[in-house]
């Protein structure tokens, strides 16, 4: 069967009507921590927004666009659902605002620990390493401080990290 005109045309007409109905399918989502109205549980509007992006990005599907207002948002973020080249999932900051994404945690409450030194200490209760006493990979005492995870950073300056006082 070879195509006419006609057939040609209809079949370039579905394919556009399809297309337009992806399109219409899309939703535009937002994410605004500091907004009053901000919650996970909220329907991710401009007027109820998502308070994390984790949030959106268990909600976001192909040719979605999540929209982040201003802030430093600290989490871990996993994408459960893949765009198309189509129809990306696009994460864009809203314009004119400034996001931040980063794993790092803020710690506060810092406690002079010695009153004659600069020194300080904070609780931080989190583990990366946790197959081996040391806390370090390789597991040995050459690497027990360098092979470590945690960084401690104060105003952009990677401060020296000690595993005791002395």
């Amino acid at each position: 069967m070879r195509f006419n005109e006609s057939m040609r045309s209809f079949c370039l007409d579905l394919v556009i009507g399809l297309a337009g109905m992806l399109s219409l399918s899309a939703a535009t989502y937002e994410v605004a921590q500091q907004h009053p109205q901000a919650s996970d549980d909220a329907s991710g509007t401009a007027e109820q927004p998502w308070k994390t992006i984790a949030r959106a990005t268990e909600e976001a599907r192909p040719g979605d666009l999540v929209v982040i207002r201003g802030g430093v948002y600290r989490e871990r973020l996993l994408v459960r659902s893949s765009g198309t080249e189509q129809a990306p999932i696009r994460f864009e900051a809203a314009p004119g605002e400034h996001v931040v994404v980063t794993g790092a945690d803020r710690l506060t409450g810092w406690q002079k620990a010695d009153d004659t030194r600069p020194i300080y200490r904070v609780a931080w209760p989190h583990k990366f390493v946790t197959w081996n006493p040391t806390m370090a990979h390789p597991a040995d005492e050459y690497h027990r401080l360098t092979g470590r995870c945690e960084q401690v950073v104060v105003d952009g300056y990677l401060l020296r990290q000690v595993l005791s006082q002395r």
